[in-house]
């Protein structure tokens, strides 16, 4: 050891003659392990720049749309330019490059089938470039310079895999937050870097798989590998770090993970602390400020929400409980089986529509903490979910109610009870689909209940005129008529504002919206979907003959106080907070005025009064604690589409077509940059994105044909 007096070993990590010495290159003109790592970070930091740059010109363009619309709002209503519309040299040429980029990492190759269904999820093409390109930077900076079968090269080759490997745990950790630094600055929610996390996982262990191989090599040489295992502790624990990585990666498969997620979540916190426990005994000195930089993350990233959950459930420690969520469910078919989770909004909790919370039940399984998106608006004062029940924690909800509801009596039985739980989040990115001219929204099953709130924020923000969007079309295909039940409050309340006579001018900028949505039921009998359009068409007609005079109205509608003014049987309610059975009162009836006040507005696109829609919708005066409990679903719909003829719109089966039905009429309307948000099972997701890509080649956008960039957003609910 006499030889390595006066090098600095702890710089330079190396202490072997050959990769010994100052400067970032040997004498060979080889670089140096150390510096292969240096160079990782340069080129992987480069790359994180530019999708930070372009984010912040993503915003840029939003917020200036947003000015434009602001000032089109206030001149002269003649001005058809969109907003949304590129029209500056520069814009086009940025938003050219923008969609043939688009084209390129959203281009799908297909699933390789096997019995009719997928064997591996089908990758964007720009995630298979990212990917590989990420493993081919690894294998470049491992080979470079050097014979792979040069005995000299062995230990070599070994220090470069262990400078690669702990070069990329900090990326690893910072990938895997929830409250991630790296997804604020390039826009993307902790799911969508996931992806990459795992990737990440992969490529150390192939740099650590390389980095054990070439010493077991460089030993095997000497017949020196019994000995090194028998005398060298680290030896020893870099065998054991590099076998526990190994479980880490064969367990993160989403065969594997899918199976068991509870149990697959306890076990890899367990076995990623294990994994750092080993490779702080193994690696040397000069490897710890990496080690301690990604522990740092992981530490930041856990101190973090827990502050965030802290903060927002301190009921707990204020009041010994934690808050109490009410879980309700209805007579659901077997098909769509799922609960209604409401909670009262935490003090202190902002959220954005389309973000997700994580809920855990203490009492039911308190090991078990999932994400479920927000269906309620902030303004609601109260955070709702839709849970579909498909095992583990959703079916422990669902099932005591299920077998606490009646199994005989009439009309659409439901069951509720109170429910301990901890909110954790938000969590998700904050979309801005204000600031496209056109949005075609699609969402299959419970996607519903991600689409549905940025659908009303945009309803919402386009009461003051002062958003870009001009045209929304939403597609909804679902199974059955119960998956209306979690909905229609939130989509009557919506509608409802279109024809709102309260506020003329938010009148007048609502109109200016065009919206329209369509629903596609599945599971049902064809002529059961049919009965409900010939119906609503026909009652719709039947109030437009006696709105025609207001003694004709009030002769038909008799609404005197303490009566109730049942509408064909469906307008019955109980009150929630009786425990006796008090006598039917009328859920539409107004909280204040004289009956005749409120006729004087007629609508003449439903075909319906004030007072009649709150009828037929079953819309509760604000603060009355009603609630509709004989109301089935197919009469939901039928006075949803009876209400709203011109908005809403009824098929059986599928739509035939995803491209030519439900996105190319809508999109070739756009007078200014389109998008596309899709939410359902990633089959669906891979078709729209497929779609996406060949109706913006077809048209060339933005490449001289004068048609406009589309943006597509997707979100899955899948683990």
């Amino acid at each position: 050891m006499d030889a390595l007096d006066g090098i600095d070993l702890s710089a330079y990590g190396i202490y072997r003659f050959k990769n010994a010495g100052v400067g970032s290159y040997d004498a060979g003109h080889v670089p140096r392990p150390g510096f292969l790592a240096r160079i990782y970070w340069y080129i992987v930091g480069g790359f994180l720049a530019i999708l930070t740059i372009s984010n912040i010109i993503s915003k840029l363009v939003g917020w200036n749309r947003r000015q434009l619309a602001r000032q089109k709002n206030k001149e002269v209503q003649g001005n058809q330019t969109s907003p949304a519309y590129t029209s500056s040299r520069l814009a086009k040429s940025y938003f050219a490059v923008v969609s043939t980029m688009r084209e390129i990492i959203n281009y799908t190759v297909p699933s390789i089938m096997v019995n009719g269904k997928p064997l591996l999820s089908a990758y964007a093409l720009g995630d298979i470039v990212v990917i590989t390109s990420y493993l081919l930077l690894l294998t470049v900076l491992f080979l470079v310079k050097l014979g792979v079968n040069a005995p000299d090269n062995f230990e070599t080759f070994g220090y470069r895999g262990a400078w690669l490997s702990i070069g990329q745990l900090p990326l690893l950790i910072i990938l895997a937050g929830r409250r991630s630094i790296l997804g604020f600055l390039i826009g993307k929610d902790a799911a969508s870097l996931n992806r990459y996390h795992r990737w990440v996982a992969r490529g150390l262990l192939l740099t650590t798989s390389l980095h054990f191989l070439y010493f077991m090599r460089h030993w095997a040489s000497y017949n020196f590998i019994a000995y090194q295992f028998k005398s060298d502790k680290m030896t020893r624990t870099g065998t054991a770090a590099w076998s526990i990585l190994v479980w880490i990666v064969i367990s993160s498969f989403a065969p594997v993970r899918q199976w068991r997620y509870e149990v697959f979540v306890i076990q890899h916190l367990i076995s990623v602390f294990a994994f750092f426990v080993m490779v702080c005994i193994h690696a040397p000195g000069y490897a710890y400020p990496a080690i301690m930089v990604s522990i740092g993350f992981y530490l930041f990233d856990r101190v973090v929400r827990f502050l965030f959950m802290a903060f927002y459930n301190r009921s707990l420690v204020t009041k010994g409980s934690p808050p109490q969520a009410c879980v309700a469910v209805g007579s659901m078919s077997s098909l769509t089986p799922s609960v209604v989770v409401t909670i009262p909004t935490p003090a202190g909790l902002k959220w954005y529509p389309g973000q997700h919370i994580y809920l855990n039940f203490p009492k039911i399984a308190p090991t078990q903490s999932h994400p479920f998106t927000v269906l309620s608006s902030p303004q609601d004062g109260e955070l709702k979910f839709h849970i579909r029940a498909r095992g583990g924690l959703t079916q422990k909800l669902y099932s005591p109610l299920v077998d606490a509801l009646p199994t005989s009596g009439a009309g659409f039985n439901s069951m509720s009870s109170q429910v301990a739980v901890l909110v954790d989040g938000p969590y998700g990115p904050i979309h801005s689909f204000d600031t496209f001219d056109t949005t075609v929204f699609l969402a299959a099953g419970t996607g519903m209940s991600f689409i549905l709130p940025l659908v009303r924020d945009l309803v919402s923000k386009s009461r003051n005129g002062l958003i870009t969007t001009q045209r929304v079309h939403v597609s909804w295909v679902f199974k059955q008529f119960s998956e209306i039940e979690a909905y229609y409050p939130i989509l009557v309340n919506m509608l409802s504002q279109f024809d709102s006579p309260d506020d003329a001018n938010n009148c007048s900028s609502l109109r200016q919206l065009k919206f329209l949505m369509d629903m596609y039921i599945t599971c049902e009998d064809s002529t059961a979907i049919e009965g409900i359009t010939t119906k609503a068409r026909l009652m719709a007609k039947s109030k437009k003959k006696k709105a025609r005079s207001k003694k004709a109205r009030e002769a038909d509608f008799p609404l005197n106080k303490g009566e109730c003014g049942q509408l064909d049987g469906i307008c019955c309610c109980s009150n929630e907070g009786s425990s006796t059975s008090p006598p039917c009162t009328c859920c539409c009836a107004f909280s204040g005025g004289s009956v005749e006040d409120k006729h004087e507005s007629y609508d003449s696109k439903s075909g319906l009064f004030p007072s009649e829609l709150r009828k037929v919708l079953s819309i509760d005066s604000k603060g009355s604690g009603t609630t509709c409990v004989n109301q089935s679903p197919v009469d939901k719909l039928t006075a949803l589409i009876q209400s709203f003829p011109r908005r809403v719109a009824l098929h059986t089966a599928r739509p035939r077509s995803l491209r030519y039905e439900l996105m190319m009429p809508h999109l070739v309307k756009a007078r200014g940059e389109a998008s596309v948000c899709v939410c359902g099972p990633r089959s669906f997701n891979e078709a729209v994105r497929r779609h996406t890509v060949a109706i913006s080649d077809q048209r060339a956008v933005n490449r001289g044909t004068g048609a406009q960039a589309i943006y597509l957003y997707e979100e899955a609910y899948d683990f």
